[in-house]
């Protein structure tokens, strides 16, 4: 019997996902070809010096005078969202495997080809040097880059000299020292551990994905958009590339969601504590979570794992130095240099167009927010807080730098379908700053 012209056939029903498969191979091809293009001929170079200063105002590579971080973030970002569109369509049960593995295969090469080219320079070159003086016995957070540079120059301390910030500590809390030391200490010389920095940082991205493949399932949540746009995430290159420990605090926060939702809740708290103590910033994570289901029993229980966590680890290290105490001050005390914070903006001008602009943009995005947020229920209700005390973490602080977009890795890869606007906040925010590219 023929099957009517009104009803599709199985034919058709098969080919719809088919037909998004092929279309995600070739997208991911076009991908990998673009970015490797892009670093085999220095396409970057080709960005005007007056233009690459004036972007690295608004995206905060801190590279300034090359453009590669830009060019990839941008070109990620055109993907970025050629994958949304595309995942949308493909998220039938029995394509989401096949295509998720099309989108490891894909962010595995791409990572490769990043990882391959390596560059030393940055933060890391300092945590390092801080790692080695910390593997001698010696307390990061109690000696500035100087005294480092002198314990180098007498043999004390075996690694690469200092070169910038010199008045300062360790910066860092001290899971990030921790990291970098058994980086180090696997290392048998310098170059290694930096290239070991880049491979551990990429295998949390990992991880992080798989995190997010879990929770998706505990919550019953289609995971196939989540972990495809994490791993396509154009903010990946600072893991892979430049060697950001944004990485850390990542999966650090996704295992305390992870554990949050298998209801180990001191568990839960002992983990947002370890991602706290990579870099600060998760610790208004600590009340949404604590406080979620609003019982006193759950709340105290991550509360206590939480603190004691934080104190236990910090213990040794707040003895005699001022930590990371000294960091923080002087972050809070430092000249403002982020053009997403509208109270930075043109001190001297406060009614600038860069000001109303973005205070217009700030307002719009947290209405979309509310209103996705007041129509969400549950979990998804509460990682629509997490973003937004992402936002409001990122737009007052008082430095921006263009990894620290990678926070919102924690949260918005959880947002349903009907909230799509989350997935492309990490793109959204930096073009709140783009007034200033016109003075």
């Amino acid at each position: 019997m023929s099957v009517p012209f009104d009803q599709p056939g199985e034919c058709d029903m098969i080919s719809i996902p088919k037909i998004g498969q092929v279309a995600l191979v070739i997208w991911a091809a076009f991908h990998i070809l673009t970015i490797e293009l892009i670093l085999n001929t220095r396409a970057y170079l080709v960005v005007p010096v007056e233009l690459t200063l004036r972007l690295d105002r608004v995206f905060s590579t801190g590279t300034a005078g090359l453009a590669d971080m830009m060019v990839l973030f941008l070109v990620g970002s055109v993907f970025y969202l050629g994958y949304l569109l595309l995942l949308r369509r493909v998220e039938e049960p029995g394509s989401s495997k096949i295509s998720l593995a099309v989108l490891v295969f894909a962010s595995v090469l791409l990572n490769v080809l990043l990882i391959i080219r390596v560059r030393i320079g940055g933060d890391v070159v300092r945590n390092i040097t801080f790692a080695a003086a910390f593997l001698r016995g010696y307390n990061p957070y109690s000696i500035t880059g100087y005294e480092l540079n002198q314990l180098i120059q007498t043999g004390k301390v075996s690694a690469p000299l200092v070169a910038g910030y010199l008045d300062h500590r360790f910066d860092y809390p001290p899971i990030t020292l921790l990291y970098y030391s058994v980086v180090l200490f696997l290392a048998s010389d310098f170059l290694r551990a930096y290239v070991l920095t880049e491979i551990g940082l990429t295998t949390m991205r990992f991880a992080g994905s798989f995190l997010i493949y879990r929770i998706c399932r505990l919550q019953g949540i289609s995971y196939l958009l989540p972990v495809g746009l994490f791993l396509m995430n154009p903010l990946m290159i600072y893991s892979s590339y430049d060697g950001k420990e944004e990485a850390l605090l990542v999966v650090l926060s996704l295992l305390s969601i992870y554990l949050f939702s298998l209801r180990k809740t001191s568990m839960s708290g002992i983990a947002l504590a370890l991602s706290t103590l990579t870099k600060y910033v998760t610790v208004l994570y600590w009340p949404i979570l604590a406080l979620y289901e609003r019982k006193i029993r759950q709340s105290l229980l991550l509360s206590l794992g939480y603190v004691a966590t934080v104190l236990a680890i910090s213990g040794p290290f707040l003895v005699g130095s001022p930590f990371v105490f000294s960091f923080v001050f002087w972050q809070m005390s430092r000249p403002c240099n982020s053009l997403l914070n509208i109270f930075c903006y043109d001190a001297a001008n406060p009614f600038s167009i860069a000001r109303f602009v973005a205070g217009l943009a700030y307002l719009s995005i947290f209405a979309v927010l509310a209103i996705s947020v007041r129509s969400e229920r549950g979990f998804s209700r509460m990682t629509g807080m997490l973003t937004a005390a992402t936002i409001i973490a990122v737009i007052f602080a008082r430095s921006f730098f263009i990894w620290y977009l990678d926070w919102f890795s924690i949260s918005i890869y959880f947002a349903q379908k009907k909230a799509t606007f989350s997935y492309i906040l990490p793109l959204i925010l930096p073009l709140v700053a783009v007034p200033s590219l016109f003075g």
